[in-house]
């Protein structure tokens, strides 16, 4: 009792109760203090690991890096054990909702929607991506944070409660040293908690006291915060420092790939079949002139021969990749022609929904297939011209030649390739041609020329060459391409032609001579004028004849070439006969039985009836039948490819004949042969065209030829002989001339046929050589006062008004010397006056009429 009633107690009473108080007090504002602290700490690791993944998650999904995105969440699991949850959210913004995407934690009882900030400290970041868009949401619980600074005090409690009980009994020993370090201890704490490390004044010691010990956690607390910070300032830093140099990467890659998409004409799109969703680049529309929403607006714009094609790669299923060139309806403002559009595509996963999606690429191909189209006719004009095409390098070695040029020279094309030109040539080429050819080539000059060379076979051949350099893209000569005509036979025409004027001119001379003769001896010589006069009649007839013979001549150079269109058919036709007989005919008719011959001799003669459709409308053919077959033989997986075959013989839909046909096992052998029997029945009308027309032209020629035989007059068709006459100068006539004959079928003369054809023929030939072959000529009929009058009105030049008077004058002429005789109009005259018939000219700005007047007999 004493013990309780002296000062000692009460002051040691007293002075623990103060002592326990103070140390409860300060116990628990410590731990608060801490645990503030520790809250605060962990908000801003939150918030920085927060970014982190959100920053991690945004990158990849740009990238479409799923790796990438699967390293920024693992990021978490490195810091998972100082946190108990990560949430990834998806904003859905149709329906202005957020759904859970993605979710970790250790605590399966978890509720994301009932998060509450009472029993849990978070923190989220929102992230947008092309792909998708959310918020990363990491928390932890309050509970968790507690048990964290009761397991972190636990040995501070421990440590205070000895000392307490230590102090009680030794408190004058130890009072002063527990008091300072306590005060120390919560004025560095808070130093802590206001992140001044800098004015921290603990240094750790050696000592195992429980007030040593609490300084050595504040100490170690410190620099574990100083390094955490450390550390979070480096991963910020850098962090910062790849954002920075990943956005401006970015930024360029993108504006590279709006630079190509731009220069290429490409755009992205994407369809979705189960949403029915397309999606396109904003270029889309730029380039192609038409806004897309939807796939309908796609498949609206294509052509309607390519509507099977675009449905049937877009719209299968599966989708497999394609990449497809499709026609449009839209025109293109530089060509005015139809646009061209390449379409790829492949399938991609759509995450949410695990079903399958179209992306791919359009493209503007427009301007390549023109200039494809363009390639392949002037390929094909080059290929099949009559003329022969030689094309070389800079040394004149000959890298390319055309069919034409074997058959000119008689060369097969290895013996060709590698050679120079010159290998064509012989002693007898002109050595100035060949020096002109020289200095041309070295200049790099487009120039004309004539060369004589020399065949394989010993063949001598005439050539008009025309040669030009080929330069490259940068304007660089890469070559040389010759074009060489065979003018053999012109140049053989006219020597004899030449010869033919030359004699014109002696005899001209010899009748001026005897002209100039009978003057000066008219009054002794009458006898002898005569016989001379008989003499001149000779020569004026002789004269006659070889005029007639130089427009022969100029009218055969042209009648050639027209001769030559229809043969090179009918060759063509023969080689065609020949080949379907010997490899096609042959291989068939081996393996098809007696029936399916049969079969196909009766549906031949049905077919054969028909005109062989255009390929427009064997595709609108094609389309009716395709629709027949899929209704009546679905099980016909070729019905693409039968539509076109059937198409192709003639079928215009899915007819019982068609019908019958697809239910034969050997239909295939059937359409072969029956394909094989039309291109022979076409193969032979075209060579009874060729030869029909052939003998037209041969038939005129010879009416025009022959008639020197003719003794007397008798009747013609007006007609039909005016008609051979075109055909004979319809080589002239065809490129830029042109002549209407509207003399009627049943007007019948009566004269000498042949003569006549040389009027005719003169008339009709001065005016195609007044207008250089570029003039329109009519030929009219009328009968006036029982007289035939026949009219040649053409629009060429003007004949001049001084000059109209003397055309029909003997030898006048306005040509150059070797090129008129000044004949052909002045015999014209004679011809039309044995007829007893009137000729005249009337010429004006307008139109030039030569009007024929002879008398009905």
């Amino acid at each position: 009792m004493k013990f309780f009633g002296n000062i000692s107690f009460k002051i040691w009473i007293y002075f623990s109760a103060i002592l326990f108080l103070s140390s409860g007090l300060v116990t628990y504002y410590f731990t608060s203090q801490q645990k503030l602290a520790i809250i605060k700490y962990r908000g801003k690791e939150l918030q920085e690991l927060t970014r982190t993944i959100a920053l991690g998650v945004e990158l990849s999904l740009d990238e479409n890096n799923f790796q990438k995105l699967n390293k920024s969440v693992n990021y978490y699991q490195t810091k998972k054990n100082d946190f108990d949850f990560l949430v990834l959210t998806q904003n859905d913004t149709l329906n202005n909702t957020e759904s859970v995407f993605s979710k970790i934690t250790d605590h399966p009882e978890f509720d994301f929607s009932k998060l509450d900030s009472n029993q849990y400290i978070f923190k989220s970041v929102f992230f947008s991506s092309a792909i998708m868009k959310g918020r990363i949401v990491i928390g932890i619980s309050t509970k968790r944070i507690n048990d964290e600074v009761w397991q972190s005090n636990l040995p501070i409690y421990i440590t205070l409660l000895v000392i307490l009980i230590l102090t009680t009994s030794l408190f004058y020993l130890v009072a002063r040293n527990v008091t300072s370090p306590i005060y120390t201890a919560i004025r560095n704490a808070k130093l802590l908690q206001e992140e001044k490390y800098n004015e921290f004044d603990i240094k750790p010691q050696q000592a195992t006291n429980e007030i040593v010990l609490l300084q050595n956690a504040l100490v170690s607390l410190k620099d574990s915060l100083l390094l955490q910070k450390l550390e979070n300032k480096n991963l910020l830093a850098s962090l910062e420092y790849k954002i920075t140099e990943r956005t401006e990467n970015l930024n360029q890659t993108l504006i590279r790939l709006n630079e190509a998409q731009e220069i290429a004409a490409l755009a992205y799109y994407s369809y979705n079949f189960q949403k029915q969703a397309f999606d396109c680049s904003d270029n889309l529309g730029a380039f192609l002139g038409v806004a897309f929403t939807k796939i309908e607006d796609f498949k609206s714009i294509i052509d309607a021969d390519y509507q099977e094609e675009f449905e049937t790669n877009i719209f299968r299923q599966p989708i497999l990749p394609f990449s497809i060139e499709l026609k449009t309806k839209l025109t293109d403002q530089k060509t005015n022609s139809l646009k061209w559009i390449a379409i790829n595509g492949k399938c991609s996963t759509d995450k949410e929904t695990g079903k399958c999606y179209l992306t791919g690429t359009v493209q503007d191909i427009t301007e390549r297939k023109n200039a494809d189209a363009e390639l392949r006719k002037l390929s094909q004009a080059v290929k099949t011209s009559f003329n022969g095409i030689i094309i070389t390098d800079l040394n004149q070695r000959i890298l390319w030649i055309n069919d034409s040029l074997l058959k000119l020279t008689g060369y097969n094309r290895d013996e060709i390739i590698g050679n120079m030109p010159k290998m064509f040539q012989f002693e007898e080429t002109c050595s100035e041609t060949k020096a002109i050819i020289r200095e041309n080539l070295k200049a790099f000059k487009s120039f004309k020329t004539e060369i004589q060379n020399k065949s394989k076979t010993g063949n001598i051949y005439w050539l008009e060459l025309y040669i030009q350099p080929i330069y490259n893209e940068k304007g660089i000569p890469e070559g040389y391409m010759a074009i060489e005509i065979d003018i053999t036979d012109r140049k053989e025409k006219e020597k004899l032609i030449q010869s033919y004027i030359q004699e014109i001119e002696n005899k001209q001379s010899e009748i001026v001579a005897v002209n100039e003769s009978l003057e000066q001896k008219v009054a002794e010589k009458t006898h002898d004028l005569e016989l001379s006069i008989i003499q001149i009649q000779k020569s004026q007839d002789e004269i006659v004849k070889k005029e007639k013979m130089a427009t022969l001549g100029v009218l055969i150079a042209g009648i050639a070439h027209e001769v030559n269109t229809p043969l090179g058919a009918i060759k063509a036709s023969s080689d065609n006969l020949e080949y379907l007989f010997a490899t096609e005919f042959k291989g068939i008719i081996h393996t098809i039985s007696l029936n399916d011959l049969r079969y196909s001799l009766i549906l031949y003669e049905s077919l054969s009836l028909i005109n062989p459709p255009s390929t427009i409308v064997q595709r609108q053919y094609a389309k009716q039948i395709l629709e027949g077959i899929k209704k009546q033989f679905p099980e016909k997986e070729n019905a693409f490819i039968l539509s076109k075959e059937l198409a192709a013989i003639g079928f215009e839909n899915l007819t019982e004949d068609a019908q019958t046909l697809l239910q034969i096992d050997s239909y295939q052998d059937i359409m072969k042969l029956v394909k094989l029997l039309l291109n022979i029945q076409r193969s032979l009308k075209t060579i009874n065209e060729g030869a029909v027309k052939s003998g037209k032209i041969i038939k005129a020629l010879n009416v025009y030829s022959h008639g020197a035989d003719q003794q007397e007059q008798a009747p013609f068709n007006l007609k039909n002989s005016i008609d051979n006459i075109i055909m004979l100068l319809w080589n002239k006539i065809k490129y830029h001339a042109s002549v209407k004959n509207t003399i009627p079928e049943n007007i019948t003369l009566t004269g000498y046929e042949d003569e006549l054809a040389q009027v005719w023929t003169n008339i009709i030939n001065n005016a195609l050589q007044a207008s250089n072959n570029k003039c329109s000529i009519l030929i009219e009929y009328r009968e006036e006062n029982n007289q035939h009058i026949v009219s040649i009105k053409n629009d060429g030049p003007k004949i001049p008004d001084d000059i109209t008077p003397k055309i029909f004058d003997e030898f006048f002429t306005t040509k150059k010397r070797g090129e008129g005789t000044g004949l052909g109009l002045n015999i014209v005259k004679n011809i039309v006056e044995k007829h007893d018939g009137k000729i005249k000219c009337v010429s004006t700005e307008q139109n030039t009429t030569f009007t024929v007047t002879l008398p009905q007999l």
